[in-house]
């Protein structure tokens, strides 16, 4: 039988993933009202110019997690 102590304690640490993940989401959704606000003031859709730096900044975060060595909270 084995130790739910054990089994929480083994896993990986996730805290730091959700920081980056939480900031990814509050930069993502800056960026978007941003592009809204100027879609409205020109009156027509803009390009989602967004999508950049946030596909960028998305993609920087999965690398880093498959790159990332076991244990290694980076």
């Amino acid at each position: 039988m084995t130790d739910p102590d054990r089994n929480l304690n083994s896993a990986p640490d996730n805290s730091k993933l959700k920081k980056e993940v939480s900031a990814w989401l509050s930069f993502s959704a800056v960026l978007t009202a941003v592009w809204v606000v100027i879609s409205i003031l020109s009156g027509e859709l803009v390009t989602f110019w967004p999508a950049i730096p946030i596909g960028i900044w998305g993609l920087i975060i999965v690398v880093s997690r498959i790159v990332a060595k076991p244990g290694n909270d980076s």
